[in-house]
């Protein structure tokens, strides 16, 4: 007797996923998403830490097929996600999605972005991977649990594996709707939520 693989499941979910699945609001609310995250990504660019990781990535090299953003160099598509996901995470202004304990976009967009840029897909594709990137990447953490990981170990790992691979390719049609934009918290207080309810 054969059972499904869960990761088989998810796959072919995201995958089956097409621009034409998404409402215009949810379009919206991704592209927000995306300029939200930017921000942020600008805001940490100088830091000391994410200097020390802009000169290990020149360093490196690699093939010039994704951009650094703080930078706006070229670099190969790992480095400019690890330089990018620093840079937007770091002065805790990203989104958080609190019932997850998950910041999606330093997870997601990063990969999203420097794999959708590498294969060069289009801006609706891009949108797409970002859904996608939210919706399993929110999903993955909440499955997790609930309570904070000792000492701040991260739920975000599994969410930008889960959209990178999105990028760019053909999609089926898709089997329920895409309702993950509501759920989405924001965090202008600079992280200072508590997971009680109350903000700190």
């Amino acid at each position: 007797m054969s059972r499904e693989i869960l990761a088989n499941r998810l796959a072919s979910y995201s995958c089956g996923i097409t621009f034409n699945d998404l409402k215009a609001d949810h379009v919206v609310k991704m592209k927000g998403f995306l300029l939200d995250w930017l921000g942020s990504t600008y805001a940490g660019k100088d830091l000391p830490p994410i200097q020390m990781l802009r000169k290990i990535a020149r360093s490196l090299g690699g093939t010039p097929e994704a951009t650094s953003i703080p930078d706006a160099s070229k670099t190969n598509c790992l480095l400019a996600s690890l330089v990018n996901g620093a840079s937007s995470h770091i002065v805790e202004m990203d989104d958080l999605h609190r019932e997850s304990i998950l910041h999606p976009a330093a997870a997601i967009l990063p990969a999203v972005l420097a794999a959708g840029e590498r294969e060069r897909v289009s801006g609706k594709d891009l949108i797409v991977a970002i859904s996608v990137g939210y919706e399993m990447g929110i999903r993955v953490a909440a499955g997790n649990g609930t309570e904070p990981l000792p000492l701040f170990g991260t739920r975000q790992a599994p969410a930008g594996h889960l959209s990178s691979g999105r990028s760019g390719q053909s999609h089926a049609p898709r089997r329920r709707p895409v309702r993950l934009g509501d759920r989405i918290g924001r965090d202008p207080g600079a992280g200072l939520w508590s997971f009680s309810g109350k903000a700190q």
